[in-house]
Order: C-alpha cells, then sequence, then structure tokens
C-alpha cells in the first residue's frame, strides 16, 4: 500500500491535523501565545561607531546573572524589531513608569530586540538585547536575553 500525502493534511507547521482546521500561520500563532493581532516591525540596522562618543554612548547591559556589560565597539545592532508600543498592536505594560523615570511621551515608547556583539572579560560574543526607546529619550534599560 503506497502513503496518499492528500489523505494526511498538514497545518502550516506540517503536523497532521484531521483537515477540519483552517489554521492561518500569523493568526493561529498569536492565539496560541496569547498574542492576538501582534505585529512586529522591522527597523534598520545600526553601526556603532568604532570611537564611542557622546552622541553613542557604550550603554551597560544587564545580562541575566546581574553583571554589566557592553557593546564591542564597531558591531553591529543586527535584525532589530520592535514588538511592543508604537506602530505594534501590543501595549507596554510599565509606559506610565517609563515616562515618569525617564519623560518623553508615552505614546512614542517602543519596546525593541535586536541582536549586537558583547564584550565581557576580554572575550567577544553575539546576544539578543532588549530595549526600551523613545525619540527624545533615546535606549533605555538595554538587557541581555542571553547568558
Amino acid at each position: 500500500m503506497e502513503w496518499d500525502e492528500s489523505k494526511h493534511p498538514r497545518d502550516w507547521s506540517g503536523k497532521f491535523t484531521d483537515g477540519t482546521t483552517d489554521y492561518k500561520y500569523p493568526q493561529y500563532l498569536a492565539r496560541v501565545n496569547g498574542h492576538e493581532g501582534r505585529e512586529e516591525i522591522t527597523l534598520p540596522d545600526e553601526q556603532l561607531p568604532r570611537s564611542l562618543s557622546a552622541r553613542w554612548a557604550n550603554y551597560d547591559i544587564s545580562m541575566p546573572d546581574g553583571t554589566v556589560v557592553h557593546f564591542v565597539e564597531g558591531t553591529k545592532l543586527h535584525h532589530k524589531e520592535v514588538f511592543a508600543g508604537k506602530g505594534t498592536k501590543t501595549p507596554i505594560r510599565d509606559v506610565a513608569r517609563l515616562v515618569l523615570t525617564y519623560g518623553g511621551k508615552a505614546e512614542e515608547w517602543q519596546k525593541i530586540k535586536g541582536f549586537g556583539t558583547l564584550e565581557i572579560d576580554g572575550k567577544s560574543f553575539e546576544a539578543e538585547i532588549h530595549w526600551y526607546e523613545e525619540p527624545s529619550v533615546g535606549k533605555k534599560e538595554l538587557k541581555s536575553k542571553d547568558n
């Protein structure tokens, strides 16, 4: 007996289904993950200067264990995406705290993620970084999601 693929429907992820559900990837994934209507906005890459200046301070980046690291000079922040705040359907839960602490307009704050090269104990490594940003305030509360 030969396998008949048409008798074994699959969903968007390739898993077998009973064929009665019509899962559309983004909408289904959003419902499953509890982020109905969520959308992310891709941002252009950002090149850090080789010699950091007042314009581009080398931000303190908190690691999961509490240590503080910095970007390697000349690194590129790449694959940047806004995943909450302005331009998305996902609000920033603590936007009131951000406005009270740093200023700016609540409707302008964004929560962004991207990748960059960090340095710790003289060694460089690529890490996912999350931060808040508002045009008149800049980047705040940078933290690494990697160990």
